[in-house]
């Protein structure tokens, strides 16, 4: 609901009259129409994986299924179901698909806390365990691949933020402004941070409860200009900056470089632009702490008792997370811990948590003010193809003639080399190799269709 807000605003905000990208001499390219369409729907495709033969390893994340589509998308056989209690489940989670060696792809097993290698037709091979069972989450939340050295590259948790010492004052802002990309050798059991991307936060405190503790809650901040990133199939790591729409990239060999900013017609946001925003994301945000606030990245509660409710036999590790009783009695002299809860924002389908409506919104802190630019990319929407391509979808684009998606395409050397536009109504969830890109086309009421295109000769604009 933040998400729709927000960027409905952006769009009253952005399409203004303004120079089209195409003066700028990148070419723009309309993907063809589907040459193949599923007959069968899906619920929401999170991740596929094309095999050498053809056939295509879709994970329907939104019914909890892995089919088996043939070449032609016409049929499909489902190889993993929604159901529990068989090695053929599902699970509960809607988990990503992440590719593997060769035809082979990555699927997380909530159960074991591991997770399984599929074939190319879906079958379990066998399976690996991550060097730290805890990073399972970090999988879930953010797309993920595999280098040209088989090192897993994923994205990893927020860190929080304590006090320098014994009865310093709690920091106004308990969390970090970024978040690390990850690289895991599964064989020496190492995991080193590679880079860090900033994912701005902001904080909202509600009011106190009847037992003296407060509810902090924190979540990603729209307003700010945020960093994604993508692993291209040459085993690089493209990061591009959102507060000047440069990339920096690290090679497998740990080589880093960047090229320069990417050509964007940048939209200034006026004083008025800024309150109208901040006025739009305020409102926003009573609704969602009436529904327990799902969306929520982490959550704190406290001042609370540091002494495990349970004597410290076991019930929460030993760690000293207390959890307040809610009896109306101010909090005890040892009150000094915080209970901590995270969620997980599934890329489709519900909230994996739910928690009791919260009271309104008493207070909000954002520790930089709205920059004077509009934000150029979005989040979580950068993705690389097979041919050594990063695709990037900006905010905003004059060249959506009618709402149609259309992306930055940006190769290897870091040159964008041009822009493509998807046909209407159409978003990408994969691609194979030589220009092979994947759409979805539907809605969440009726399913969606699984349609497959092929980029014609590169850099033939088609204005």
């Amino acid at each position: 609901m933040r998400t729709v807000l927000t960027v409905g605003l952006w769009s009253a905000l952005i399409f203004a009259p303004v120079t089209a990208w195409a003066q700028q001499g990148v070419p723009v390219v309309n993907l063809p129409a589907a040459s193949a369409r599923s007959s069968e729907t899906f619920g929401a495709i999170l991740g596929l994986h094309q095999a050498s033969d053809g056939k295509v390893l879709v994970n329907d994340a939104l019914r909890r299924q892995m089919r088996l589509v043939d070449a032609s998308l016409a049929s499909s056989t489902i190889v993993l179901d929604s159901g529990s209690g068989s090695t053929r489940s599902y699970g509960r989670r809607p988990t990503p698909l992440i590719p593997f060696l060769g035809d082979s792809s990555l699927f997380a097993d909530w159960n074991s806390r591991t997770v399984i290698v599929l074939d190319g037709h879906g079958q379990v091979v066998r399976t690996l365990a991550l060097p730290r069972p805890q990073d399972m989450v970090a999988l879930n939340a953010s797309s993920s691949g595999f280098d040209t050295k088989g090192r897993l590259i994923y994205r990893g948790g927020r860190a929080e933020v304590r006090g320098s010492g014994p009865g310093s004052p709690a920091p106004v802002m308990g969390v970090v402004d970024s978040l690390p990309i990850l690289r895991a050798d599964l064989e020496s059991r190492r995991v080193d941070t590679i880079a860090r991307i900033s994912r701005p936060a902001m904080k909202l405190t509600t009011q106190k409860a009847s037992d003296g503790a407060i509810t902090t809650i924190y979540t990603p901040d729209p307003l700010q200009a945020a960093d994604d990133w993508a692993l291209l199939s040459n085993g690089s790591v493209a990061i591009v900056r959102g507060h000047d729409y440069h990339v920096d990239w690290i090679s497998p060999d740990g080589a880093m470089s960047s090229t320069a900013k990417l050509p964007f017609d940048w939209k200034r946001l006026t004083d008025d632009d800024k309150q109208k925003l901040s006025d739009s994301l305020r409102g926003a945000q009573n609704p969602l702490l009436e529904k327990g606030y799902p969306a929520a990245e982490l959550t704190l509660r406290g001042p609370m008792s540091c002494t495990p409710p349970d004597g410290g036999r076991g019930g929460d590790g030993g760690r000293g997370v207390g959890r307040s009783g809610g009896s109306g009695e101010p909090p005890p002299s040892d009150a000094k811990c915080f209970e901590r809860l995270m969620s997980v924002i599934p890329q489709v389908g519900a909230p994996l948590l739910t928690r009791p409506s919260m009271p309104p919104l008493a207070d909000l802190y954002r520790p930089n003010p709205i920059p004077d630019y509009a934000p150029p990319i979005r989040v979580n929407a950068s993705m690389p193809d097979l041919d050594g391509n990063a695709w990037i979808l900006p905010r905003m684009s004059t060249l959506s003639q009618n709402g149609e998606l259309v992306y930055d395409v940006v190769n290897a050397k870091g040159e964008l080399f041009e822009r493509v536009r998807l046909p209407l109504g159409r978003a990408i969830v994969g691609f194979a190799k030589s220009g092979v890109v994947y759409l979805t086309s539907g809605d969440m009421t009726n399913g969606f269709h699984l349609e497959r295109t092929t980029l014609g000769a590169r850099g033939a604009a088609k204005k």
